[in-house]
């Protein structure tokens, strides 16, 4: 590397960034024992494979496995600032009690050990006498949030759960605060009320993954197509025990009727989705059709109506490889070809016997 060009040294300085960008957290527990509130709302599967697997080692030649752990990082070291600031000039008044704990440097881990469960909550934020858990998150800009997300609702009621079993503080209410990684002047709030009955469903959803076999803990993020498998470091292995299992199974499985019953109103409520679904295609295709119609018409790229807007742009294709032809042309690929390990496909259809 020639320090004497630019070119060597942006590369020295982006060598150094990748290098020495992040500086992962200490626990003081083995972390990778315990269910813990950040993961509760991920795979079971992936959580499994996580408690096997041990610790996490960051890969220091691929920076972007830790990229978005630092800006959550930074973002809630900010969000710090912002409330001991806050205490430091009694916002909203004494009679308000403003207070917080366990924040940034004082942050905590509560431990079920009995069940292998844990929670660190972003800090507590007292009103009137009141705990209030607190959960930073940064989010992309172009996300728009109806409310949290879903795995930050489970994140902050288990939070709430094991403090309510175990800690002197029971907070009944959560804050979840996203803070927009391009503006940190523009923030999302949403409170989460504690909920016994959905709080004891994630505890028991804990304990199954405890206590379950790895090759018998459900693929969820296959299962029902989450998108989690995309960016999943164990999809690979996870698809080989999908599709070995699923040789295995047995065609002549019979069910009771409970069972059974069941399984028709679940495959019911599909067929008629996929139908409602077709018919959905059909009117978005047929509408699609009349705008770009309108649009050529009136030689018009862009629309604005009261509710919508419509931009229509030339899309490049994409670049394909015709490897069928290129063989009958007589080239080997043989060293360049693989095999993916499948998936598993449902088919239901309607009988018309009955």
């Amino acid at each position: 590397m020639d320090l004497k060009t630019n070119e060597g040294v942006a590369a020295f300085f982006t060598q150094m960034h990748d290098r020495f960008g992040y500086v992962p957290k200490k626990w003081g527990h083995k972390r990778h024992l315990f269910a813990s509130a950040s993961q509760i709302g991920l795979c079971s599967k992936k959580q499994k494979y996580m408690m096997e697997r041990g610790g996490v080692v960051i890969d220091d030649d691929r920076p972007e496995a830790w990229g978005v752990f630092a800006r959550g990082d930074t973002s809630e070291e900010w969000h710090v600032g912002v409330c001991h600031r806050a205490q430091l000039n009694q916002f909203g008044g004494p009679e308000t009690g403003l207070k917080f704990q366990f924040l940034g440097e004082d942050q905590i881990t509560v431990i079920d050990e009995a069940r292998r469960l844990s929670a660190t909550p972003d800090g507590i934020m007292w009103l009137r006498g009141e705990p209030i858990l607190l959960e930073f998150k940064s989010i992309d800009p172009r996300v728009t949030l109806d409310g949290p997300k879903d795995q930050h609702r489970r994140q902050v009621l288990f939070g709430m759960g094991i403090m309510n079993a175990v800690h002197k503080i029971k907070p009944r209410r959560a804050l979840i605060v996203y803070l927009d990684c391009s503006n940190y002047a523009v923030i999302s709030t949403f409170m989460v009320d504690y909920d016994e009955v959905e709080i004891g469903a994630l505890i028991d959803r804990a304990m199954l993954i405890h206590n379950t076999p790895l090759d018998e803990v459900t693929a969820e993020g296959a299962v029902f197509n989450t998108g989690e498998c995309a960016h999943c470091q164990f999809a690979e292995m996870c698809k080989e025990g999908v599709a070995a299992k699923a040789e295995t199974l047995d065609e002549d499985t019979r069910f009771d009727e409970e069972t059974l019953e069941l399984i028709d109103e679940l495959a019911d409520k599909r067929w008629r989705a996929m139908h409602k679904e077709n018919l959905a295609k059909i009117d978005k295709d047929d509408s699609t059709g009349k705008i770009r119609m309108m649009l050529d018409g009136a030689n018009a790229a862009y629309a604005m109506t009261e509710r919508y807007s419509i931009r229509q742009s030339h899309v490049a294709g994409r670049e394909t490889c015709d490897w069928k032809r290129a063989v009958a042309d007589g080239v080997d690929l043989s060293d360049y070809v693989t095999r993916s390990n499948g998936s598993v496909r449902l088919s239901v259809r309607r009988r018309t016997d009955v």
